[in-house]
């Protein structure tokens, strides 16, 4: 999904909280960690161009819930 910078995430479906994190695609960690709650939207914000990955894991056991790609224009 291309964004100018400014994304939003929404758990849809889950009944669990989530640890979101953000990476480059080397691996790196981008800025901090986020708890997003099932059913809220959290907005982030990347103002470095380029392709970046979405990582959410389960609070308590670190299980991988999803993960997308965010392409930052």
């Amino acid at each position: 999904m291309p964004a100018k910078g400014q994304f939003n995430v929404l758990l849809l479906g889950k009944t669990k909280t989530a640890l979101v994190r953000v990476y480059r695609m080397d691996g790196t960690q981008v800025g901090r960690e986020e708890l997003l709650l099932p059913g809220v939207s959290k907005q982030f914000n990347i103002p470095v161009a380029g392709t970046y990955i979405i990582e959410g894991t389960d609070n308590k056991t670190g299980e991988v819930i999803f993960a997308n790609k965010v392409v930052i224009l």
